[in-house]
Order: structure tokens, then sequence, then C-alpha cells
């Protein structure tokens, strides 16, 4: 066990690379710290006012996300030079991250929305729906599906281009934690009362559900989306 100290700094936030040994500490005091794991620093970043309330490493470039309490994302490589910074929610920064596959980022925001990015900082779309804070968003292991989690524990499956699939009503309360098991199968909820939940995952379920949703929607743009919609009708025959 080892003990690091911040030196007074209240840790708004904390993340660890995924390939190596260095820990990102979000604090009250404008700045992200990189240490190793033995506690010794490696950089420490000045940021904008506010406190840091999110971080990720991206999997395989040399960039950090940062998010704050005043809805601004900046993207940092680990030298601590800014390389974009991203103002489009309206709200603090209550999650963030980047897919496993390092195509993406998604942000979270207590402006009830998400945000989905590339990673060079260019918004792809919001992805609207959610009616409180929304407190978690996380990748599948493949990168293909989002889950995102809010104050009135309602959890939500997006596909990663933004088009929702799901919505499960998974709570009375907040969703503090959300987490895909290894192979993707399973989606795990903790909520504000202590309850856990695994929800077993058939993504081709899920996508089979949300072309019923959209039958109408098909139906009225044949020409647009017959291609998709002769998918959809097919699948659904399937499991009727």
């Amino acid at each position: 066990m080892k003990e690091i100290s911040t030196k007074n700094s209240f840790i708004s936030s904390l993340t660890f690379h995924p390939k190596e040994k260095i820990i990102a500490i979000g604090t009250d005091q404008e700045k992200i710290e990189l240490l190793d794991f033995q506690g010794n620093s490696i950089n420490v970043i000045p940021t904008q006012p506010g406190w840091i309330t999110s971080l990720s490493f991206h999997p395989q470039k040399n960039i950090i996300a940062s998010g704050d309490e005043n809805g601004i994302i900046n993207l940092w490589t680990k030298e601590g030079k800014l390389l974009k910074s991203l103002n489009n929610h309206q709200q603090e920064i209550l999650d963030l991250t980047f897919s496993p596959d390092g195509q993406y980022l998604v942000s979270a925001s207590k402006d009830t929305t998400l945000n989905l990015w590339t990673v060079e900082g260019e918004k792809i779309k919001t992805l609207s729906g959610h009616t409180q804070d929304i407190h978690q968003v996380v990748f599948n292991p493949n990168s293909s599906i989002i889950a995102s989690g809010d104050a009135a524990g309602v959890i939500k499956l997006w596909d990663k281009e933004g088009t929702p699939l799901i919505t499960l009503n998974a709570s009375e309360t907040k969703i503090n934690s959300l987490r895909f098991t290894e192979d993707g199968l399973n989606l795990i909820s903790g909520d504000n009362q202590g309850v856990v939940i695994v929800w077993p995952l058939q993504i081709q379920t899920l996508l089979n559900q949300s072309c019923r949703w959209l039958d109408d929607y098909w139906l009225t743009h044949p020409q647009q989306l017959k291609e998709e919609y002769s998918r959809c009708t097919s699948a659904n025959q399937n499991i009727k």
C-alpha cells in the first residue's frame, strides 16, 4: 500500500493511464497533477479557473481530457501543452471518457446532455434524452455502445453514432457508477441507495427493439432509408 498526498488539495477527480504507470489527479487548486505509482511528481498542469471534475487518458495517444465545473473540456499532452478547448456544454462536466479504440471522446454534463467528439476535439453530435444531470458515461469494450446514467436513476444506451437504443429505469435515485464487464455482455450499475444491478445485454435484441421504435420513421422515409428499413424489418421478424 502506498499513500500519496496532494498537499492539502481537494481531490475532485482521479484516473490512471491504461498502459503506463501514471496517475492523473484533478483538484480544486486549478491544476492537474501527474504522479507515478510511488507518488513522485511527473508534471503539474495549470488549468483554467474551476475545479477539475473529470479526467480521462487517451488509450494510445499522448492526450489527457479534463472537464471542469464551468462546462469546459480541455485536451492536454502529458507535458502540459493545451491542444484544444471544447466549450459546448452549458453546465458542469460530470464525467468524460475516451472510447477503448481511441476514436471518440464522450462527455456528460449537468446540463442533461452528452456530447460525442472526435479525438481531435470536433463535435460529432449532441445526445439528448436525459432529463436530469448525467453523472456517468462509459463505452463498452469494443467501443460500439455508450451507456449513460443520470440523477433520476435512468440509464440510456446509445450506439457509437449517438443513436438511442434503449432506456433502462434502473433506480429512483442517482446512478453513481456504470461499468461494462470485460466481455461486454453485462452492464453493472450502482445507485445512491447502495443497489447494484447486473444487466445482461444482448446487443442484437437491443438493436431489434430500437428498430421497432423507429418503424414509423422508416415508413415515412422509404427512399432515404430503404436499406436500413429492410435490415430492421428482417431483424424484427426474427424475434416475433
